[in-house]
């Protein structure tokens, strides 16, 4: 079984995709105190290292043995929705990704999995320089593609050390997209609300309800799964920060097999209890 870093963890949508997939979570990373509650619920036996800043990987490569490291570093400095400072990863909350790549250097993994906003790929160049000794590639996919009764687009860039491995998964991973049909008419997916400047609640639910199309109304979802409206900001904002499962899933499922020589396993189904 493969070893799994799980990197800014939130309330582990990375570490329920490996899970699924059938990996070892070995250390979480996670600093935020409502997220860490979630997490400590969920994943009771996996330890959190905390503070990546504070993370010495020679223990986890000489001890431990990492073989896949995740991460979905803030986006606050790349997003162009956001207000940060967008100075990409010249930005203090982006710039982590550099602490990330430290760790990367040291604990040395064969897989490495990042998550960001669509931007994040125009610095593949600058990632790539910076981690040398792995092959990359990276694509923007959305979680509606893969089943979800959502958007959420959103950028995956995958690398791995062995030549051509990470061709083999990327193949797979789009190979298994079903284009979205867009059009007012065509597009049955939950609309984008605004809440505060941010995504809307409606669209997080459907991202993690189980829930038919036909049974889900964008301005009703609160309602329809006994969620209050007056629910409270922190989570929230960790579902806004976090991903959906299925993608990296698949992913992780992809890179089982192409190690195996196996033909991959579906994915499995949506939903956490957060």
């Amino acid at each position: 079984m493969l070893n799994h870093l799980d990197l800014f963890s939130g309330i582990g949508a990375f570490s329920l995709a490996a899970k699924r997939a059938g990996l070892r979570t070995s250390y979480l990373s996670e600093i935020n105190t409502f997220a860490n509650r979630v997490l400590a619920k969920n994943f009771p036996s996996v330890g959190n290292l905390g503070d990546v800043h504070a993370i010495e990987g020679d223990w986890l490569r000489d001890f431990v043995g990492v073989d896949i490291i995740t991460g979905g570093f803030p986006c606050t400095d790349l997003s162009i929705a956001s207000k940060g400072s967008h100075k990409g990863l010249d930005g203090e909350q982006s710039g982590l990704f550099w602490e990330m790549s430290r760790i990367v250097w040291v604990v040395d993994p064969r897989w490495l999995i990042i998550e960001n906003v669509p931007r994040v790929l125009s610095y593949l160049k600058m990632i790539e320089d910076e981690l040398p000794f792995l092959e990359f590639a990276g694509g923007v996919f959305e979680a509606g593609e893969y089943g979800a009764n959502c958007r959420r687009r959103r950028a995956f860039i995958i690398a791995c050390s062995e030549p051509g491995s990470v061709r083999q998964v990327f193949n797979i991973v789009q190979g298994h997209r079903t284009p979205i049909q867009s059009g007012r008419e065509s597009d049955s997916f939950p609309m984008c609300l605004p809440w505060k400047g941010g995504v809307s609640l409606e669209r997080l639910g459907s991202c993690l309800v189980e829930l038919p199309c036909e049974e889900a109304d964008a301005t009703r979802i609160r309602e329809s799964n006994g969620v209050s409206s007056r629910m409270d900001s922190a989570r929230y904002l960790a579902l806004g920060n976090s991903i959906v499962p299925v993608i990296p899933e698949l992913i992780m499922r992809a890179i089982i097999s192409v190690e195996a020589g196996e033909e991959i396993q579906p994915v499995g189904q949506l939903g956490f209890d957060f």
